[in-house]
């Protein structure tokens, strides 16, 4: 986690690329790093430089203009009394492989009192399990034993709650269900229909 106001005495240095790095080929794009006790950074692309900068916006974000999307990584290396001290490397996502859910309960899991609520992360993934942040698409879910679908929003659509769909926002979303007063197992399927 990137700490921008704690003590500089127990902090150590730490950078952050801020957004993705998976875009159509030849974006030009502005690239923001917050990285604070950094005297300066660093950003490569493909393991190439593309200079460095001492400059930043409000004492931690440093602005690296008209960068070209490639795929591969872009990584930031922040440094300190000229020496690399910390480093964030963001990689390109491949094309939409697989929908990922991350279901979150209290500890011990999901009451049956008729009012606990999880919510489960919803994420598109490439082959190798990264995020595609770029992907808006809609996916359906099938809710199996004692529980009841609360569903989840999407911003920018009327009507988008409750329903047994929704549609990913940069390659996530999230959705709940309610426990019943019935203990019992709990399956959540999800799926993009085929066009």
């Amino acid at each position: 986690m990137l700490c921008l106001s704690c003590d500089a005495k127990t902090i150590p240095p730490d950078i952050h690329i801020i957004g993705h790095w998976s875009y159509p080929t030849n974006t030009v794009k502005t690239i923001y790093v917050a990285a604070n006790h950094c005297e300066a950074v660093e950003l490569f692309l493909n393991g190439k430089s593309l200079g460095k900068n001492s400059n930043p916006f409000n004492g931690y974000i440093y602005g690296f203009t008209n960068v070209v999307f490639q795929p591969g990584e872009i990584t930031a290396v922040g440094y300190t009394n000229d020496k690399p001290a910390c480093k964030h490397t963001l990689h390109s996502a491949g094309p939409p492989k697989r929908i990922k859910l991350s279901a979150h309960t209290r500890p011990g899991g999901l009451l049956a009192n008729g009012s606990d609520i999880a919510f489960v992360d919803v994420e598109v993934v490439d082959e190798q399990g990264r995020r595609c942040p770029t992907t808006e698409t809609r996916i359906d879910f099938e809710l199996e034993g004692p529980a009841t679908w609360r569903g989840g929003y999407n911003s920018g659509r009327t009507n988008s709650i409750n329903h047994p769909y929704l549609y990913t926002e940069c390659g996530i979303n999230r959705v709940f269900i309610r426990s019943t007063r019935t203990p019992g197992k709990i399956t959540l399927k999800a799926y993009a229909p085929k066009s």
